[in-house]
């Protein structure tokens, strides 16, 4: 070798080795500082906000910038099973399966309960088996159903929830043709290839039913619908509904709703939208004066806006909105501030659309009121769809002058964890105040199906220490509550109770322990459903008095055999009733909800102050009953 082709080869690897020191100089991030150097715009530099970063990086196809951010979070947050969960995610994209496989092993690891991240792991360690994996979606008696196959155990497993999983056994791979069997009752599928020989579908046989689903992924929203689709869907509607709601015409005869139906059905002059469409069918809903019977957006419209919701939390108060809290994790309006304008668009005009066709129990404005302070965001989009930003107009805290914003939208997660809350089985309240004469019983809701021993352990710890204690008077806290089992709201009526009377049919016995002091009844608009059936109970036996505004429901509800179905071609959900459940009263009004003897209000500088109007009202009115009673 000579001097020249040395010094050459030399002079190459001596520019390699620094070109790759710049390399990783530029794109390695050793510490914190070093992202914030490179990412500057971020409000937050947590675990969650960078693995948020790292997605929007795979969103723009910046996959290696993407498993930089996840591998620092690795190093940053090594006992977190998410990072190595999400990085193992960025190593599928490239590729790198054992890379993958390593990452998901040490998430399952962290987080043996990740059925997702099983699942994914048993497909990147049977190739064969993958292939079938995914979700298939039927449309069978009027609903999308998806039938999800994932591997498990080095076994082809389907499950269609809420039912069990069932294994599905290969009888002949070449020509994709399985098996399965559910209690001595046998499943055929076949496998559907497309023109590219990738597995479109499956062809499901039960004995005399064939059913075909589809392959989907991810569906996009589509952006609008033809006129015949339209036409299809509104007919659908309307012979579900007339065929078997459980009574359709209790608000509205049935000359007047066919003239709405007509009325309705000529709109369909042109395609339309989602958002178009629902509001040509809302009017047709609201009208049943059923608060059971709604229309509920697809999931293909809330995933095309998953990150556009808005983002702040509001109450009614007075006529105003006043901001409560914030979805998003940084808010810039204190809690108080009243909202003045959405997007250039008044409040009162947003919660008016609002308004507008909502289904409530006898077209109760109370309930369509305590709703959109509840579901605002949700409402919001289903109006007036999905802004990038907003702009939010607002005054501040008891000033009169104005504000504006922009604010970044919230996603539906964050939306849904605190608009369905009461789903998640809130702590029940119980707190015998100071002068040890009154107690204060919290329930925020009955949903408590699966857990009604725990419930009804509650209601006894209570009334034990009721009756030991000799308390007079009792505060049931109902507000908020939107109804739920009647197996917890007849145990609690069997402690109020002067006698044995019906709940629905059959007398409910007393209660060991059952109060017989003085009882007020805390309602607001949200009292729905059972708790309509609780309340007119209490009301129709003048047991105790109630405090607050009118309740979100009358003394019956069809909630009876609820179902869901889906229109055909835009999916939008229906739901209805096809029974009546009714509370053993008799006489009372069906065109109001449950009526307060005391009507109080909270105001809005009670809420400024930290205080509870109503509470503080009843409270007073104790005092009172006792100055009268020593009198």
């Amino acid at each position: 070798m000579n001097k020249k082709s040395f010094s050459i080869r030399f002079i190459l690897i001596i520019f390699f080795i620094f070109v790759c020191m710049i390399c990783f100089s530029q794109n390695t991030i050793l510490t914190i500082n070093d992202v914030r150097s490179k990412y500057p715009d971020l409000d937050q530099y947590n675990e969650v906000a960078l693995n948020n970063l790292g997605y929007q990086l795979i969103k723009q196809d910046k996959i290696e910038e993407a498993i930089e951010i996840f591998r620092f979070n690795c190093k940053t947050y090594p006992e977190s099973w998410n990072v190595y969960d999400s990085l193992a995610e960025a190593y599928m994209i490239t590729g790198e399966r054992d890379l993958a496989i390593l990452n998901y092993e040490k998430s399952i690891e962290l987080n043996p309960a990740s059925v997702n991240g099983k699942r994914i792991l048993e497909k990147l360690k049977n190739p064969v088996l993958a292939e079938f994996t995914g979700n298939y979606e039927f449309y069978h008696e009027e609903k999308y159903i998806v039938l999800t196959l994932y591997i498990e155990n080095g076994k082809l497993m389907g499950i269609e929830p809420p039912d069990d999983p069932i294994e599905i056994k290969a009888l002949n791979l070449e020509k994709l043709e399985f098996k399965a069997e559910e209690e001595g009752h046998e499943y055929f599928i076949t496998f559907m290839l497309n023109e590219k020989r990738e597995i479109s579908g499956i062809k499901w046989v039960d004995e005399d039913v064939t059913l075909f689903a589809e392959k989907i992924k991810t569906r996009d929203k589509k952006s609008e619908f033809s006129v015949k689709e339209l036409q299809e869907d509104f007919h659908q509607m309307r012979q579900t509904l007339q065929e078997n709601h459980a009574n359709l015409y209790e608000y509205t005869d049935k000359g007047t709703f066919d003239k709405l139906f007509e009325q309705q059905y000529n709109l369909i002059d042109k395609p339309m939208n989602l958002n178009e469409f629902f509001k040509l069918l809302t009017p047709i809903t609201a009208r049943v004066g059923c608060g059971h019977t709604n229309l509920w957006m697809p999931d293909e419209f809330w995933n095309s806006g998953r990150d556009k919701l808005f983002p702040l939390q509001i109450t009614l108060i007075e006529g105003y909105a006043v901001v409560t809290g914030d979805y998003n994790s940084k808010s810039l309006v204190p809690v108080g501030s009243i909202v003045l304008e959405i997007n250039d668009i008044s409040i009162n005009d947003i919660i008016e659309e609002m308004k507008f066709n909502y289904s409530a129990d006898a077209m109760n404005e109370n309930f369509i009121l305590s709703q959109i302070e509840r579901r605002f965001s949700l409402i919001y989009a289903r109006r007036f769809g999905f802004p990038e930003k907003f702009t939010v107009t607002y005054a501040l805290p008891g000033r009169k002058t104005s504000e504006t914003a922009e604010f970044n939208p919230a996603n539906i997660p964050a939306v849904r964890a605190v608009v369905f809350e009461n789903f998640n089985h809130p702590e029940l309240g119980f707190e015998v105040m100071q002068e040890k004469s009154t107690a204060i019983m919290t329930i925020q809701t009955f949903i408590y199906y699966d857990r009604v021993p725990m419930f009804k352990a509650f209601l006894e710890s209570c009334f034990v220490e009721i009756h030991e204690k000799k308390i007079e008077n009792l505060i049931l806290d109902l507000r908020g509550n939107d109804g739920g089992d009647p197996f917890c709201a007849a145990p609690l009526f069997s402690y109020l109770e002067h006698e044995p009377v019906p709940y629905f049919a059959e007398p409910i016995p007393l209660a060991e322990n059952r109060f017989t002091g003085n009882l007020f009844t805390l309602i607001n608009g949200r009292c729905f459903s059972t708790n309509g059936h609780f309340c007119s109970l209490l009301k129709y036996h003048k047991i105790g008095k109630f405090v607050g505004s009118e309740g979100g429901a009358t003394y019956k509800c069809n909630a009876g055999k609820n179902t869901q179905i889906n229109l055909k071609n835009t999916r939008i959900m229906l739901y209805f009733g096809r029974s009546t459940y009714a509370a053993a009263v008799e006489g009372m009004d069906k065109t109001r909800g449950i009526l307060p003897d005391y009507t109080v209000e909270q105001t809005y500088r009670d809420f400024l102050d930290g205080k509870d109007t109503i509470m503080e009202y009843t409270l007073k009115l104790i005092k009172s009953l006792k100055i009268i009673k020593q009198n």
